[in-house]
Formats: C-alpha cells, sequence, structure tokens
C-alpha cells in the first residue's frame, strides 16, 4: 500500500463541513443501477450493468467507460438522467441511519456545503423531499465545475463560495475518488465505509463506518 500524506485538524478551526451526497447521505446505488439498465435497454440493449460497473462513478464517467460516439453519449446522459428522477418519484431513495438528526446537530455548530457529482435534479428532489436544503449553505452541483472529482476542482469550488481556506473545512466523502479530490484541496477527509471497504479508502485521513460517529469527531 502506497504511503499515503495525512491532513491534521484542529476543532477549534474547523468552520464548514462539505459533504458528498451519494453514499454519504443518500443510499441511492439502486435508484442509479435501475436508471442505467433501463437507458441501457435503449442505447446498448447487449450491455449488462451491475453495481459494480457504476459505483463511484459519475454519468459521464461511466459513458466514456462504453466508448460510444460523443452525440449518443449526450443523449444517453440525458436519458439516465430522466429515468433516475422518475424512479426516485416513484420510489425515493432512503437516508443512511442517523442523516438528518446529524446533520441539524452539526448545522447548529457548522456551515454545511454539498460536493457531488450526482444529477441535479436527483439532488433537489432528494433534499426536498426528506426537508434537507434548508440545512445547506452552499450546493456545489454538476454543472459547478469544469473537472469532477478526482479533480480538486469541485472542493476548490466549494471552499471560494464558503469564502473559507481549506484548514477550516472537513471533508466527508465514501469513495476512493471523492477522497483523492478533497485531499488535493487540502482538506481532512473523513471516509464513511458505506460504498466501498476501508482497506478502499485508505487515503482518508480517518474512516468510520456510521454517520452518527462525526458527532463524537466533530462535536
Amino acid at each position: 500500500m502506497p504511503k499515503v500524506k495525512r491532513i491534521n485538524f484542529n476543532k477549534q478551526n474547523i468552520k464548514a463541513i462539505a459533504l458528498d451526497f451519494d453514499g454519504v447521505i443518500v443510499d441511492s446505488q439502486d435508484l442509479h443501477l435501475k436508471a442505467w439498465i433501463e437507458t441501457l435497454k435503449k442505447y446498448r440493449n447487449n450491455f449488462k450493468v451491475s453495481l459494480r460497473d457504476i459505483t463511484g462513478l459519475s454519468v459521464s464517467e461511466f459513458i466514456q467507460r462504453l466508448n460510444i460516439p460523443p452525440e449518443e453519449g449526450v443523449k444517453m446522459a440525458e436519458s439516465k438522467r430522466k429515468y433516475v428522477v422518475q424512479l426516485a418519484r416513484i420510489h425515493p431513495p432512503p437516508l443512511y441511519t442517523n442523516v438528518i438528526e446529524t446533520l441539524q446537530i452539526l448545522s447548529n455548530y457548522y456551515k454545511l456545503a454539498l460536493v457531488t457529482s450526482c444529477e441535479t435534479d436527483l439532488v433537489y428532489f432528494v433534499l426536498e423531499y426528506y426537508n434537507l436544503k434548508k440545512l445547506f449553505e452552499v450546493l456545489i452541483l454538476e454543472g459547478d465545475y469544469n473537472k469532477p472529482k478526482p479533480d480538486p476542482e469541485p472542493y476548490l469550488e466549494c471552499l471560494k463560495r464558503l469564502g473559507l481556506d481549506a484548514k477550516s473545512v472537513i471533508a466527508i466523502e465514501d469513495s476512493p475518488t471523492g477522497i483523492k479530490s478533497a485531499k488535493k484541496a487540502g482538506l481532512f477527509t473523513i471516509a464513511i465505509s458505506t460504498t466501498f471497504n476501508k482497506t478502499q479508502l485508505f487515503e482518508a485521513d480517518i474512516i468510520i463506518t456510521n454517520f452518527k460517529e462525526l458527532l463524537c469527531l466533530i462535536p
């Protein structure tokens, strides 16, 4: 295992928490898989997709792996975005255990930000369905940056909008891609092992298994 540079943090300096969406706040893997299955029926009916194929990948990243013409890729992306929201309205994806209560407590002490590559319409639907939007001061969504995770741009944009430096913000992620993005931006990063195992999350500064554990680390 390669050597990893750890980032230290001082609780007294922390003013904000930046969280990923899929895999951290909402358990949406099955929803995304169903949306991809419906999309591929239309564009690549002979392609069989599994959770393993899509986990940790944005829409554009997964489409790139299919090696299809750009114009068809754009249409496929739009189709998937449509399906995922339609399916969510029928069966809203569940939040992880203790998410609402923990976010409510943390919002009393810190600014909260969302940093995600998830479909914008799905993010807004879930936040409004669970009445969470009011808790977040900053939303960094798929149209707010040019280079997705693992590039640091999403988190750098988050810092810019928060008006804070990296030492004042903690990132909460669930994937190696997200961890790389946050750490390249200079943020202390906590990983939750909901989507990947602890071995795969080794680059995080701390690894936890339950959302509520955040209250023990950053009360």
